[in-house]
């Protein structure tokens, strides 16, 4: 069974809670993550989205380097775990009310420290690949004939291998001929 570690991206990024929301717009945007997740001593504590940035930016017409992340992060994390099968990691993801195929969420092993990031829309995929490939063995199994090809050899070196019809380059394309007689400079 394929489990959301062989889907995440390994530690993808984070931001500390202490991060001015400037400093987090430009690390969401270089890591293209989002939501990225909130980070204390190693331990997800909350996420923040580009959303949450835009809206606090434009209900207090403030500088977003005058707060910090802990001030609008949301504490209630969307997350799955690394050792999770796919399928019942996207059931639980949408128990939690994650609907957004594209969402990112964080990967948590059992000490709450981030150890990678994945979207719903992967992991659906993923089922997609294993069910599809499972299909095509099926399908391919079930093929009671085999189909046999009539084996034709050819000898490329043979003249029966260049027909007579082939057309000869050019002469000028040949380089100098024995005919043409040779330049000389008769000016001494």
């Amino acid at each position: 069974m394929m489990r959301v570690k062989d889907v995440m991206i390994p530690v993808a990024g984070s931001i500390e809670a202490g991060t001015s929301l400037r400093d987090a717009a430009e690390t969401m945007r270089a890591l293209n993550i989002d939501p990225i997740p909130v980070v204390e001593n190693g331990r997800v504590v909350g996420v923040v989205s580009e959303g949450d940035l835009q809206e606090i930016a434009k209900r207090d017409l403030l500088a977003t380097g005058s707060k910090h992340v802990r001030d609008i992060m949301s504490t209630r994390v969307i997350c799955c775990a690394p050792d999770e099968e796919v399928e019942q990691a996207i059931k639980s993801l949408a128990e939690q009310g994650c609907s957004n195929g594209s969402a990112r969420v964080p990967v948590i092993d059992r000490s709450q420290h981030l150890v990678g990031i994945v979207s719903l829309e992967d992991l659906r995929k993923r089922t997609e690949v294993e069910s599809e490939a499972i299909s095509a063995i099926t399908g391919i199994e079930s093929i009671s004939e085999l189909v046999t090809f009539e084996e034709v050899r050819l000898d490329f070196m043979s003249d029966e291998s260049f027909p007579a019809s082939d057309p000869m380059p050019p002469p000028s394309t040949l380089g100098p001929t024995t005919e043409d007689p040779p330049e000389h400079d008769d000016r001494h």
